[in-house]
């Protein structure tokens, strides 16, 4: 538990006006490791199974240091991040063609 404890907390001291203790020696290598890693998750299927099994707990931090997972870490997502949402803007706005803008009047919160 203390390697997801010190996961968690290296994150808090990065933030803008943050108070606490600097961040311990090596924990900007961490940072950057996990930072790769949450980005390769995004495109890689096994790297997304463990980097979710570490924030569940249901692994060990360790686990991000198996061979497979760096690989897949240092090559990265594997596709081009997009330039913008990936939906079309109708499905965006909620319009469709025949359809009002804006919730059904069965979504609304009453």
């Amino acid at each position: 538990m203390g390697l997801a404890w010190e996961l968690a907390t290296s994150q808090d001291i990065l933030y803008p006006g943050a108070v606490g203790r600097p961040a311990r020696r090596g924990s900007a290598l961490m940072n950057r490791y996990v930072n790769r890693l949450s980005a390769a998750a995004t495109g890689r299927a096994r790297v997304t199974g463990a980097f979710f099994a570490v924030l569940t707990l249901s692994e060990p931090v360790t686990s991000w240091l198996r061979p497979g997972i760096v690989l897949g870490t240092l090559r990265g997502p594997g596709r081009a991040t997009p330039d913008g949402p990936p939906l079309p803007e109708a499905d965006r706005l909620g319009t469709r063609p025949g359809r009002p803008a804006g919730p059904p009047d069965d979504d609304r919160i009453t």
